[in-house]
């Protein structure tokens, strides 16, 4: 037999490719200053390269196949457009959400298709809810004792707990979308692993402490135990039913009322309003930047000039958003309304091929499986309106996104056959021998292997990322730029590597030390080379240039970085310094007065401002300004 370039579909190659996409939630890297982004974007596209050699009568419907071509090729305009092949392209710190990562969670829908969808095997869904059950257990594991205090990872008291998604809403959507996917096989069949994977996935998203997550969770569980209790209305009596609608909404009320730090903060209103505020400074930049957006990976660099002072006193400006929080808000931003309009088709083209494969079933376990995905899909929509994705969190709800989305693809047939086969079965897709297909297949399989080894070598740059940030804390700078000289090095195409090792120079320079701020000087114009319009490092670059003695040049950096975030309290802080130091005391104080009005903690403004209004000359120091790090 020859081989025809496709592994043959059996369960090995395919589990192992679902193995490796499943790790993408747990892997991290021991040791880095960022442990999460890299390694699952490097296991993500691992996953899909191994995963697009398995052989599958399970293909994309073509409704579904273009709209992704027309997703991706319309971001990457977008990203062309912004700065041509630079961060927009690549993606930006700290989740390089870039067009090679679109990219890959795109092809999570073609690898869906082949593994899950109607032209697959049955064996494929069996394996994969068997290892989704586990994956929600090992990190039930996980969510509940960080929600007890004990911090498996290390992590500090200040951030919520997020196991080893590192964000505790990401951990939240993992549990939701994985207790979606199970919960309605767990209802009906009442199979063990069912049950534990859809119990441990609903107690992930409650520990999260995610208001969107457990309203979503609440929502799921009642919406399945009333499916439940309808059918059953006639054998059990409607008290019956009653009590089934009463168990599940109890359910989620008490794990809640379970986990100390859930309940106070799912009463507590001031991240709601935050989003508010953000998404109204999110609007405003739209209204201007309609069309394509301001490229990906820009928002954060942009929104500050569309701040209101209410956004600022509110929800402050420390530690800026690099997303809006609401999807349909970060398509317009990274691509304007033609990127909306696009990704809006492609999610009525899933919607529309997944119920016609429900409709299809011919078997409850089929049709259960199905209704799980869609389940999970939907889950992971309702929660982007708040919160944004992540290579983490993309694998449950992509891959079974293409399992709705799949046809069954006949064996090579004439093309005037195509409407006899559809009238057998509308699911299943008449196919010519197309060799162009084969090619691409193998193209991006080759790119998903490069991409792997390109995110692995990343990873690797956040260790000497972290050992560069200790040895600034410790004084030791020439070893602290030879760690981030060696990061840059590993990923010459990232902007924000220099970026982040100014701040950390700056951080010491706000405390008076004219070395770091030299470092800083130089670590910042670096970083200003790829993104000039960066407030963090114009704000860093200020911070080194006043520590190093060059007030003018500080003068002019600050004046720039006004114009583009004209309530950032850090830039007003820098500018009150700067023109305490020129000798204009007045407009120091007026500065600072201002900077202290936009923050909602401005301890450290009301501070420096009693210092000015006594004339001292030691304002840095103890009570200096420290710029803080990224939090995006």
């Amino acid at each position: 037999m020859r081989f025809s370039g496709e592994i043959p579909h059996s369960g090995l190659p395919i589990r192992a490719a679902l193995y490796v996409l499943l790790g993408c939630i747990f892997v991290l890297m021991p040791g880095g200053l960022f442990r999460f982004a890299f390694p699952k974007i490097a296991l993500l596209a691992a996953g899909i390269a191994v995963g697009l050699l398995v052989a599958s009568r399970g293909r994309l419907a073509p409704s579904v196949r273009w709209s992704a071509v027309g997703v991706l090729a319309v971001f990457a305009v977008a990203a062309v457009m912004a700065d041509g092949f630079g961060p927009a392209f690549w993606g930006r710190w700290p989740r390089y959400e870039g067009v090679p990562t679109v990219a890959a969670y795109l092809l999570l829908l073609g690898l869906g298709a082949r593994f899950f969808g109607p032209g697959a095997g049955k064996s494929g869904r069996a394996d994969w809810m068997r290892m989704l059950a586990g994956g929600m257990l090992l990190l039930a594991v996980l969510a509940v004792l960080e929600a007890f205090g004990v911090r498996v990872l290390g992590d500090t008291e200040e951030f919520r707990p997020g196991a080893t998604l590192g964000n505790a809403t990401d951990m939240g959507i993992v549990g939701l979308t994985g207790c979606a996917a199970l919960l309605p096989r767990a209802t009906w069949l009442g199979r063990r692993w069912d049950i534990v994977g859809a119990v441990s996935g609903g107690l992930v998203a409650v520990a999260s402490g995610s208001r969107a997550v457990i309203l979503v969770l609440g929502i799921l569980v009642l919406a399945v135990v009333a499916w439940r209790a309808w059918q059953r209305r006639r054998t059990t009596g409607w008290r019956v039913a009653a009590l089934w609608l009463l168990g599940g909404g109890a359910s989620v009320a008490l794990g809640v009322l379970a986990f100390p730090g859930v309940r106070e903060r799912f009463f507590t209103v001031e991240t709601v309003t935050g989003r508010a505020d953000l998404w109204a400074a999110t609007w405003a930049l739209i209204q201007d930047n309609w069309l394509l957006g301001v490229g990906p990976g820009r928002f954060v660099d942009a929104l500050p000039l569309f701040q209101s002072e209410a956004f600022a006193a509110r929800v402050g400006t420390d530690y800026p958003a690099d997303s809006p929080h609401m999807i349909p808000l970060q398509w317009l931003t990274d691509g304007g309304v033609l990127l909306l309009i696009v990704n809006v088709l492609l999610c009525a083209a899933v919607l529309r091929a997944g119920m016609r494969n429900i409709r299809a079933c011919g078997t409850e376990q089929d049709r259960l499986f199905f209704v799980g995905a869609m389940a999970a899909v939907f889950s992971f929509g309702l929660v982007l309106l708040t919160h944004f994705p992540t290579p983490g969190t993309a694998v449950i709800p992509g891959l079974l996104a293409g399992a709705l989305a799949g046809v069954a693809a006949a064996s090579p047939a004439p093309a005037k056959s195509v409407k006899a086969v559809k009238a057998v079965n509308p699911t299943l897709e008449a196919t010519t021998a197309n060799p162009f297909a084969k090619a691409g297949t193998w193209s991006a399989a080759g790119a998903m292997a490069l991409m792997t080894i390109a995110a692995g070598t990343a990873s690797a740059a956040e260790i000497a990322m972290k050992r560069g940030q200790d040895a600034v804390v410790d004084g030791r700078l020439n070893e602290a730029s030879e760690q981030f000289t060696a990061a840059a090095n590993l990923r010459p195409w990232d902007g924000d590597v220099a970026m982040l090792a100014g701040q950390s120079f700056a951080g010491r320079a706000a405390a008076g030390d004219p070395r770091s701020g030299e470092s800083a000087v130089q670590w910042s114009t670096r970083s200003l080379d790829s993104n000039p319009e960066s407030v963090e490092s114009l704000t860093s670059l200020a911070v080194g240039q006043l520590a190093a003695g060059n007030l003018e040049a500080a003068q002019q950096t600050l004046s720039t970085a006004r114009g583009l975030a004209p309530v950032n309290s850090q830039v007003l802080l820098q500018s009150g310094l700067a023109e305490f130091w020129a000798g204009r005391h007045d407009i120091a104080i007026a500065y600072v007065t201002k900077a202290a009005s936009l923050t909602p903690e401005p301890a450290e403004e009301q501070a420096i401002l009693a210092k000015l209004r006594e004339g001292t000359t030691a304002v840095n120091g103890e009570n200096g300004v420290t710029v803080p790090g990224s939090n995006r």
